[in-house]
């Protein structure tokens, strides 16, 4: 039984170790612990992009009209719940509470204006939070 604590021990370990070091690889292969990955996948509409972190402006920048143009933005943060406003073209497209404890991944996709939408869902907007790297395929 002693045997068996031991081996649990060293695995635990081993997990625990992996875990730490691959959280210091994000963070110094992204340049931050927050990462923002933008997309405009309007087919005409450029879009004005805002991001601010717990009021501070952080990303401010025009985002062309390509489909599958990725643009990556990395910010370092203090560890601890934040929360996160990203406006497209001046209009509040969404707040978002996160802890960025570990390095945390966040897609904002614009789809811009869709005409077969009708009123007030004509904007659409997709935005996700992944603890892990997220891959493209262009």
């Amino acid at each position: 039984m002693r045997k068996l604590k031991r081996i649990f021990l060293i695995i635990f370990s081993v997990l625990f170790v992996c875990g730490i070091l691959q959280q210091l690889y994000y963070r110094v292969k992204y340049e931050g612990n927050l990462v923002f990955y933008i997309t405009n996948e309007s087919p005409a509409d450029p879009a004005r992009l805002e991001i601010f972190i717990d009021g501070i402006k952080v990303v401010d920048d025009k985002i062309r009209s390509v489909f599958q143009l990725v643009k990556q933005y990395s910010v370092k943060t203090t560890l601890g719940n934040h929360v996160i406003t990203i406006k497209m073209n001046g209009e509040l497209t969404e707040e978002i509470k996160l802890n960025t404890f570990l390095v945390t991944f966040v897609a904002v996709e614009y789809y811009g204006d869709r005409l077969d939408i009708p009123g007030e869902y004509r904007k659409h907007f997709y935005i996700s939070i992944e603890k892990c790297p997220m891959h493209f395929i262009a």
